[in-house]
């Protein structure tokens, strides 16, 4: 067995099951272990006292405690958990929410002070852990919010109220609920791990303290919405986003549009559940005074977007006053963005005005920032010598247009997913999308749009999505099929190489140059990736750019070598969403400099680098071309 654990009754009152103290996940009271992580219960008798007290304290009424948030039996007058002393509640008032108003946050309301008072300044920096008993609960951002509101929402510095928009009103006596098995999209709790098995595969990761991690945004984009969903297929559970009043929100990511909410904000809500199991939280307020920093208190990673100094000034703040804390601060300028954390001069920001993030940087800047986070929060490493630049002129969709070329789309796995996406939110209406696989459990935590649908071709079920997203006049067709010599490419306009394995990528890059079509070609690992275009008679082709021929042979003699010695040929490789993302949006925008030169450029003759672990993170390496 993995350790020894005990069970803690439910809080609620109608469940009969109790909880396992090691991964709290509800379970049978027969149960002598733990079918969720295998932990052996300690006798039924030593847990009988502790079943009775839960008993005596759920016939009494029960409170919050001011200081610790803990629940408290109602006639106590001293917290047993903190120690703090509180007069009788009986006559507290509550709010229009139903919460109690402790005496407390009514002196504060009274006085309109401009700051929260020493003993919640205390509180809210420091916050701990909620439990019940031995049950370690996720650390919510609502009741902290909730309580500096209450005592902040009129101060003058606010350009417009707060409002705690996202939880519904709840009882001011009701218990809280204890966390349910996890669901993520399609899965149950007994996969989750199988879900996650790819990039628990990377060496020193550590999966727990993504899950534990609270990550709050400030500013609401397309950049917002692409890093929430991207950290919940990552394992993240707590995303909170602040808006603020001045917000210019621009084009929805993509994959909202798979959902039929109403409001935007819902249907963010909606896709972040099925493609992970975060919970939401979002709030409006302005982020232009310094009291708004307690927003920011319980945060373990803060990025701001909003392009605004005085909210840049509150996210620098809390990245340097906490320390485990980290701050990206992320800028979209006309030629492209960039991006700095808390441990960099912010002198670059200086100069460059703000825009809408282009829907594809957007993309591309989510998954260098998540990468970031991941680094400093797994990691404790995220040396960054300079700050993260990438040139690419944030387009408007009116510059573009993309309907009449026929795309020819091989490999529907990571980085074929976000590809997919971006070619349908840009306006692409004919593609034909290449895989013969199909889709695994393993999948998920980095391929968006396959969600609930584990054994279903990957080809078709990346086609209706992709032509969902798109919407009217889309002809997304799904071939399930492996590309080979027989496979006709002289109808397309393009070719975009999204394989896992260097002789189908050199295969691929044969048929181009034979056929003189462009090709975007691209392979990543769990920290890295690179991407070059081959124009016919213009660039060197993704053969010689990349070497993918010398690399098949290498491939073939390592499988070779293998079956040789009795080894596993079938042995997966650790990859991660964040170099997958980033990849795919830079194959995107290699993409656009095929069709639009005139807007973005010329392709040029090379390939483009990114290392997550490089000082630069971007790199070009220009080559003359091979003659084909």
């Amino acid at each position: 067995m993995d350790s020894i654990a005990t069970k803690i009754p439910c809080p609620s009152s109608s469940c009969e099951r109790t909880i396992c103290s090691e991964c709290h996940n509800h379970v049978a009271i027969s149960d002598v272990v733990c079918p969720s992580c295998t932990a052996e219960f300690e006798p039924a008798e030593s847990q009988q006292p502790q079943q009775e007290d839960n008993q005596n304290v759920s016939q009494n009424q029960i409170q919050e405690c001011p200081d610790c948030g803990e629940n408290v039996d109602d006639e106590d007058n001293v917290c047993p958990h903190c120690g703090a002393e509180f007069e009788d509640n009986d006559d507290d008032e509550e709010d229009e929410n139903g919460e109690v108003i402790f005496e407390e946050v009514r002196e504060e309301q009274s006085s309109r002070q401009s700051a929260p008072s020493a003993q919640q300044q205390g509180h809210l920096s420091n916050r701990g852990d909620i439990t019940f008993g031995d049950l370690t609960r996720e650390r919510p951002l609502t009741r902290y919010a909730s309580a500096i509101m209450s005592g902040l929402q009129n101060l003058p510095s606010y350009s417009l109220p707060l409002q705690h928009t996202q939880s519904a009103p709840r009882p001011a006596q009701a218990q809280a609920s204890p966390p349910q098995p996890a669901s993520t999209g399609d899965l149950t709790t007994e996969i989750v791990a199988e879900r996650y098995d790819r990039q628990a595969r990377i060496a020193g990761w550590n999966q727990k303290k993504i899950e534990e991690m609270v990550l709050t945004i400030i500013g609401y984009n397309t950049f917002s919405e692409y890093l929430a969903l991207s950290a919940s297929a990552l394992g993240v559970r707590k995303i909170c986003i602040i808006a603020t009043p001045q917000d210019l929100p621009g084009q929805q990511a993509p994959m909202l549009r798979l959902s039929n909410k109403q409001e935007r904000r819902g249907r963010l809500e909606e896709m972040i559940k099925k493609v992970g199991n975060a919970d939401l939280e979002y709030l409006v307020a302005s982020m232009a005074s310094k009291p708004e920093k307690y927003f920011l208190a319980g945060s373990d990673v803060v990025v701001d977007t909003t392009g605004r100094h005085e909210s840049r000034a509150l996210a620098l703040d809390a990245g340097n006053e906490g320390k485990k804390n980290h701050t990206e601060l992320v800028h979209f300028y006309e030629g492209g963005f960039l991006m700095l954390s808390h441990r960099d001069n912010p002198n670059p920001l200086y100069g460059k005005l703000a825009v809408q993030p282009d829907i594809i940087n957007a993309m591309l800047a989510a998954g260098v920032a998540l990468s970031e986070i991941a680094k400093s929060f797994v990691f404790q490493k995220c040396e960054k010598k300079e700050t993260v630049v990438y040139e690419l002129p944030n387009a408007k969709k009116s510059d573009e247009d993309y309907a009449p070329y026929k795309v020819l789309l091989i490999g529907a796995g990571a980085l074929g997913n976000f590809v997919g996406q971006g070619l349908a939110a840009l306006g692409f209406n004919l593609v034909d999308i290449l895989d013969f696989d199909t889709i695994e459990t393993t999948n998920l935590n980095r391929q968006l749009l396959f969600y609930e649908s584990v054994g279903q071709q990957k080809a078709k079920v990346l086609a209706d999505r992709c032509a969902a997203i798109r919407g009217k006049d889309a002809r997304y067709e799904g071939i399930n099929e492996k590309f080979g010599e027989g496979f006709g490419i002289k109808e397309y306009d393009l070719v975009i190489d999204c394989v896992d394995n260097f002789a189908t990528r050199a295969l691929i890059s044969k048929k181009c140059v034979e056929s003189k079509i462009p090709l975007v070609s691209a392979g990543t690992s769990h920290n890295s990736g690179q991407a070059t275009v081959y124009i016919p008679g213009k660039t060197r082709c993704a053969d010689h750019a990349l070497g993918y021929g010398s690399q098949a042979e290498q491939e073939a003699e390592q499988q070779a070598r293998m079956v040789r010695e009795g080894g596993c040929l079938m042995q997966p490789n650790p990859s991660v969403i964040m170099s997958n993302q980033v990849m795919a949006a830079m194959m995107i925008n290699m993409a656009r400099h095929v069709f639009h030169p005139s807007r973005f450029g010329e392709p040029a003759s090379g390939y483009m680098m990114y290392r997550a672990d490089s000082p630069n993170r971007f790199g070009w390496v220009g080559l003359e071309r091979c003659g084909d």
